[in-house]
């Protein structure tokens, strides 16, 4: 049976055009694929046609050359600047690309330029109508070379590209290969030659080393750009571009690509395994045309675009794969309807309706225009049109209610005999029963605003005589639950408020001003103010207005304004619920919630979503915000849809509950780390509760947190391994309630755990009639009580997990360190503008930033410095040291973290994890190091007030990050498990995963969205 044929090759019968082609023939038809290559045991690539060769005699020419080209699966065009010239050639791609994928078209540049010698079809695509929409550069090999021998030396390369695309493989894995088949030979052709060559062999294989040397550094450096471009993908919303590049930077099957941790790190944080609670990438996707309109469906599942050219796109959210695309007369709106499971789309065409299973047509309607179809019911079985309805008798003004299922007319409610008038905004009550329309008069200069009942047929004058002005006035309309009408007006001329009219009488029950935003737009050149109202809902007796980056809260009974807020970037898209909460979507990228109050979550970094891309389109779907769905089009990239929902991963499973009283829990690991406590905030960050939880689900309940600032910073609780919370001078004992105080005045206190002993180390130093006493507390029974030196009143500066205490004199400023281990005291010459103390866990050594940004290493035995001292990152707020005692790492404000070697100062690792968002700030921040079974280190960091829980997972072996995992907040390393604590309702748990297992995730996602579904 013929098989058809592997490529086509097209050319011109030019002599070298023909030497080019032949030789290429040739090399296809011949070559073997390597044995891990190959498909369905087949040993070669396959038939190739070259019309010298395989062209039977034929009457009709063209027949015999459109049948090969359906039979091949590849075409290749032999490129030269006498190519875009070949009428015949042309006419060979122009057929090919009708019948196959551009993918499936590779040229060979033989001579010339890519611009002189590659045809237009290669170069450029093209709307039906002709209109050039993208230039792209085709998958080429370059032989170009002014003399023979160079061009068969680069043949020789060059043909293993185009070898590479036709066998879907990587062009490095047959380049790769072909250096070891030629190294094989040349030493099977050296090893001939015996005793006489061993001196030429050892020279060979010393090159080959440096060759091989040379290879591995540039697959490293290779990997290393490719984790860059992910993470730059991922920021600018491309997340299957993300995924799809960090993969390819990392080791797999058909790869032989060497392991770099920023690959690994690229993966983890597109993937974010272990965060749950908060919204994050679902998706991506981009189409050949810039997005203008979309709509999500209800569920989120379904996704409907439309373009400046009239396509209709129907997509899979979930996958970002491609259902189905249809050809319309234009679209102004569009809508996914639920009930009758269809797309609405309106235009200046008139109105159509597609399934949604197969974009097969409904039914269409050229009377309906789009500027006519104001508002669609709830359940999307009938919208309300507006305009002139011509008739024998000569025609009126009417509203129209339409059957959204047949496109017929159900219902009509005339208004004038005169023409002109035209609907800027319109509403259907919750129930369907009631609509309410603004009409603006012919003359354009005034409104007049409509209540309907739509059972009954009547049509109910509320109000006339409403300013408008085009541009210049913004009108929206809704409803309450109570089928209260509301309208908010924004004015260029002061007049912006809100009116509220009873739905039974009519009658205005208030006028409410508002404040709005003018938006100056240019028009012929001139700067003109126009209004905006981008937001009108009411729910739960209150009514939500916003105008770009405005935001306001009125009560329906009253009209009241009850707050206000500025958003930080202008709204594109809100929704309202039963709670009165509000999603908003921002133009800075920012996606956030508003609950009653007016509490907005980005201000939290919780429960919200910011991208590093402006964007003016966004669509918000579902009946809860954390049940709900979100697609925005970048502004930079508006061919891209992304899609974000709230993170429900898989593996994770509760093990505790929240306590009603808290809004966020931090949780804090015993020294031990096989016990953990979750103290509970409420909104405004005060501490409520804590409870003890191990990670096989077993809890106490829940004990009252005392009053105090120091129990208000979780970077200020320990936990022992007995149970006992220490903050400051008490003790709480979570398991029985009862709390012991060490001392009257928390302010001196200074604790730190100790990972050598499994216990939490207390000190207070404390002045009485003229002298100091200082005590030191482990697991909270006093250990010792000694005098500070006579006659200094000293303070507590830093605490380590050995026993060592550093204070400073009150008045001088002068340094003491003692021992609790062998009660000895030393004075270290410190720098008097010290700050950012920290005190190993097991060497006596101490970290110290002065004030000029330097870090000084000081070995408290000894009392000087170690090495000279080394500069800090800018803005360094917290100095920590790693277990061990191997490494010292260093936070700025701005999200960089450096590691240094302890020991010698050396730089370890510098890294700016700002992508992620996190600010390191020793405001109310808990640090914490643990070491995982694989060696790796894993730095937790939990700051309450405005990001996730955060764990860095760095290589100590190349001291390089090797993961960045958002929403854990605590690691159990006897059971290798990481813990999450959200703004949900639990506590939960999941194994830390190996890249092996993300990149197995990462691949099912990138199946999932590949086309087609």
């Amino acid at each position: 049976m013929d098989q058809g044929y592997k490529a086509f090759i097209s050319y011109r019968h030019l002599p070298l055009d023909i030497w080019t082609a032949k030789k290429l023939h040739r090399r296809i038809e011949r070559y073997t694929i390597p044995a891990p290559l190959r498909k369905d045991g087949e040993k070669k690539p396959g038939r190739v046609f070259r019309d010298q060769d395989e062209l039977p005699i034929s009457s009709n020419l063209s027949a015999n050359i459109r049948e090969a080209l359906d039979r091949a699966e590849f075409l290749i065009v032999i490129c030269t600047p006498e190519t875009p010239k070949s009428q015949w050639v042309l006419r060979e791609i122009s057929y090919f690309l009708e019948h196959h994928d551009r993918e499936h078209v590779l040229a060979v540049l033989a001579d010339g330029t890519p611009e002189a010698s590659f045809p237009p079809q290669l170069t450029e695509r093209r709307s039906e109508q002709g209109d050039l929409t993208e230039q792209v550069e085709p998958l080429a090999a370059n032989i170009v070379a002014d003399t023979r021998v160079k061009r068969e030396r680069l043949f020789r390369v060059e043909s293993l590209r185009i070898l590479a695309a036709l066998l879907g493989c990587p062009f490095d894995a047959l380049y790769r290969r072909e250096l070891r088949y030629r190294r094989r030979r040349a030493g099977l052709a050296l090893g001939a030659a015996g005793l006489v060559a061993a001196a030429f062999i050892g020279m060979l294989l010393n090159r080959n080393a440096q060759i091989r040397q040379q290879l591995q550094q540039s697959r490293i450096n290779e990997s290393r750009t490719l984790a860059a471009l992910s993470q730059n993908a991922y920021r600018e919303g491309d997340y299957s571009g993300a995924l799809r590049t960090a993969l390819r930077a990392l080791p797999g099957e058909e790869t032989e690509r060497p392991y770099v941790a920023e690959a690994e790190y690229a993966l983890s944080a597109a993937l974010e395994p272990y965060r749950r609670g908060n919204l994050s990438y679902l998706q991506s996707f981009e189409q050949e045309t810039g997005i203008l309109l979309l709509d999500l469906s209800e569920d989120g599942r379904r996704l409907a675009t439309g373009d400046a050219y009239g396509t209709l796109r129907f997509f899979n959210a979930e996958t970002g794969s491609l259902l189905w695309e249809r050809q319309t007369g234009g679209i102004g709106a569009l809508e996914i309807m639920e009930e009758q499971v269809a797309v609405l789309v309106s235009g200046p065409g008139g109105t159509a309706a597609y399934a949604a299973a197969d974009g097969a047509l409904l039914w269409e309607k050229a009377e309906l225009l789009g500027l006519d179809l104001p508002a669609l019911a709830p359940d999307h079985s009938a919208a309300l049109t507006a305009g002139w309805l011509a008739s024998p008798e000569g025609g009126e003004d009417a509203l129209t209610l339409v059957d959204l299922q047949t496109g017929e007319e159900l219902r009509r409610f005339p208004m004038s005999d005169a023409p002109g008038r035209f609907c800027p905004a319109a509403v259907f009550s919750g129930d369907g029963a009631l609509a309410a329309a603004l009409l603006v008069e012919a003359d354009g200069a005034s409104a007049s605003l409509y209540l309907l009942d739509l059972n009954r047929g009547e049509t109910l004058l509320l109000r006339e005589g409403l300013p408008f002005s085009m541009g210049a006035t913004a009108y929206r309309l809704a409803f309450s639950q109570e089928k209260d009408l509301i309208a908010a007006v924004d004015d260029r001329n002061g007049g912006s408020q809100v009116l509220c009219f009873d739905g039974d009488s009519g009658e205005l029950r208030f006028a409410a001003p508002i404040e709005t935003e003018q938006v100056a737009e240019l028009v012929n050149g001139s700067a003109s103010l126009f209004a905006s109202l981008e937001l009108l809902d009411c729910q739960n007796g209150r009514i939500a207005v916003g105008s770009k980056h405005f935001l306001s809260m009125l009560s329906l009974k009253s009209g009241e304004i009850l707050w206000q807020r500025t958003l930080p970037g202008a709204l594109i898209g809100g929704r309202m619920y039963g709670n009165a909460g509000l999603a908003l979507a921002l133009s800075d990228g920012t996606v956030s919630y508003c609950t009653d109050d007016g509490s907005l979550s980005y201000s939290q970094g919780i429960y919200s979503f910011r991208g590093g891309y402006e964007t003016d389109l966004a669509v918000l779907a579902g009946n809860s915000y954390p049940d709900g769905t979100v697609a925005l089009v970048p502004n930079d990239h508006p061919q891209r849809a992304v899609i974000l929902r709230f993170a429900e991963k898989e593996g994770l499973s509760p093990i505790a509950e929240r306590p009603a009283e808290a809004a966020r829990l931090s949780l804090i690991a015993s020294p031990s780390g096989s016990l953990f406590a979750a103290l509970g905030y409420d909104y405004a960050y005060r501490p409520r509760e804590a409870f003890l939880i191990r990670t096989d689900g077993e809890a106490t309940a829940p004990v009252p947190l005392p009053d105090g600032e120091v129990w208000e910073d979780p970077g200020k609780v320990f936990l022992t391994d007995a149970g006992g919370l220490i903050a400051g001078g008490s003790v709480l004992d979570l398991r029985t309630g009862e709390r012991v105080t060490l001392t009257k005045n928390d302010a001196a206190c200074r604790s730190a755990r100790s990972a050598r002993d499994g216990c939490v180390y207390t000190a207070a130093a404390e002045t009485a009639e003229g002298k100091t006493v200082l005590r030191v507390w482990k697991d909270g029974e006093l250990l010792c009580a000694e005098e500070c030196p006579a006659g200094r009143a000293f303070t507590c500066e830093a605490l380590g997990g050995n026993g060592w205490v550093l204070l400073r004199e009150t008045e001088g400023g002068a340094y003491a360190a003692f021992s609790a281990a062998d009660g000895t005291w030393t004075a270290p010459p410190l720098p008097a503008d010290g700050s950012g103390f920290a005190l190993g866990e097991e060497r006596a050594v101490l970290a110290l930033r002065d004030g000029e940004g330097q870090l000084h290493l000081v070995d408290l035995l000894s009392g000087g410095d170690r090495v000279a001292p080394q500069p800090l990152p800018a803005a360094t707020v917290k100095l920590a040291f790693a277990p061990g005692d191997a490494a010292l790492a260093a936070f700025s404000q701005v999200g960089t973290l450096e590691l240094r070697d302890a020991g010698e100062g050396a730089l370890l690792m510098r890294a700016d994890f700002g992508a992620l968002d996190p600010r390191f700030s020793d405001s109310r921040a808990r640090y914490a190091f643990c070491t995982a079974p694989d060696g790796r280190l894993l730095l937790l960091y939990d700051r309450l007030e405005a990001n996730e829980a955060l764990c860095l997972a760095i290589d100590t072996r190349s001291w390089e990050r090797s993961g960045a995992y958002v929403g854990v907040a605590a690691y159990d390393p006897a059971e290798d498990c990481f813990l999450t604590a959200p703004y949900l309702d639990k506590v939960y748990r999941g194994q830390r995963q190996s890249l092996e297992e993300l990149i197995r995730q990462g691949e099912a996602i990138c199946a999932e969205s590949a086309p087609g579904d």
